[in-house]
């Protein structure tokens, strides 16, 4: 082999790679940090550069429903636990399920 083959074999080797050009280091799991901040850091530069002031805003949430599922779920937990007065855990949950309903009015705020 000479030795410009040697050097392209080289070239083309994913260790030769820049870690910000190398597809393979960048969607591994323990990058995820790294793109995350590269997301963030994306959009501020964007921002910035129309001079917008910087907000990120994130919508969605698994745990803070509209404020109509909140009122039907804390209903829905007070039943539970009155039926079953005895019972620690659905008690838990009727306290659970009101400080959640309490977070609901941001849900609305942030979609209008």
């Amino acid at each position: 082999m000479n030795t410009n083959e040697l050097r392209q074999q080289l070239e083309n080797s994913p260790s030769y790679r820049l870690a910000y050009q190398d597809p393979d280091i960048l969607n591994r799991p323990e990058s995820r940090l790294l793109r995350l901040q590269l997301e963030y850091f994306k959009t501020e530069l964007l921002l910035q550069e129309h001079e917008i002031n910087s907000t990120v805003i994130v919508f969605g949430s698994a745990r803070v429903p509209p404020p109509q599922t909140a009122e039907t779920d804390i209903l829905a937990a007070i039943e539970a636990s009155e039926s079953s007065p005895d019972d620690v855990e659905l008690k838990r949950k009727v306290g659970q399920k009101k400080k959640i309903g309490e977070l609901s009015y941001y849900y609305e705020e942030v979609r209008r």
